[in-house]
């Protein structure tokens, strides 16, 4: 687990982080796309692919792709936003290879993260101004639907048959500063700007990338 490629992973992220608190949009041109190329590469190295971690894979591919759409102009933000949407669904099919036991916990799980969800996308678009498009909004609206049962598929894993308790809690976290990520940034950017917001958006999403894909790799045997 941790080689050479984790540790320029690990380089990789902190030289994203330090061109986004410097503000500076030529070097992210290079950090950003590095930063996920550096994890798709330890991935790779420690899962080839196999089985089930082709979706996680892929769902790291996709996300590459939607940094890349991010860094062009704004009229790119739907293929990125779709790129990302995408990476969600092969992140939920990789996650619900088992289903979870059905018991009280599992259910008060997903009441809990259907509350959080509900609060926050109420207040956002109690929000959000009335310039954007009703298709920006329906986009948002089915990206907010694929990263919640994107966090609903991992919050379940410590119920899943299958899935050892460190995978579980890799897996978790991951998805939650994933959305993390993504609720700030979409707040950042169509309702109102928050300090070191871009910061925080890039801090969360790649330790949620990382996250994400250790407990994908633990659960299936590969680390």
């Amino acid at each position: 687990m941790f080689n050479g490629l984790l540790l320029l992973t690990a380089v990789a992220f902190v030289a994203e982080w330090y061109a986004v608190a410097s503000k500076s949009s030529r070097l992210r041109r290079v950090t950003k796309p590095a930063a996920l190329l550096a994890l798709l590469a330890w991935f790779t190295q420690q899962g080839a692919w196999q089985g089930i971690l082709w979706w996680f894979g892929m769902g790291l591919l996709l996300s590459l792709a939607g940094d890349i759409f991010l860094l062009l102009p704004v009229w790119c933000f739907p293929a990125g936003a779709l790129s990302f949407l995408t990476a969600h669904v092969c992140y939920i099919i990789g996650l619900n290879q088992t289903l979870p036991i059905v018991t009280w916990q599992s259910l008060l799980v997903v009441a809990a993260a259907a509350v959080v969800v509900f609060l926050f996308a109420r207040k956002f678009f109690r929000s959000l101004k009335h310039r954007h498009s009703k298709r920006l909004k329906a986009l948002i609206i089915v990206y907010m639907i694929g990263i919640s049962i994107m966090l609903l598929s991992a919050l379940l894993t410590p119920l899943r048959p299958g899935w050892p308790p460190a995978a579980a809690a890799w897996t978790v976290t991951g998805a939650v500063l994933f959305v993390i990520s993504d609720s700030t940034l979409a707040w950042n950017k169509f309702i109102h700007p928050l300090k070191h917001g871009n910061l925080v958006v890039m801090v969360t999403y790649l330790l949620g990338q990382l996250g994400i894909v250790t407990g994908a790799l633990l659960a299936f045997g590969e680390i």
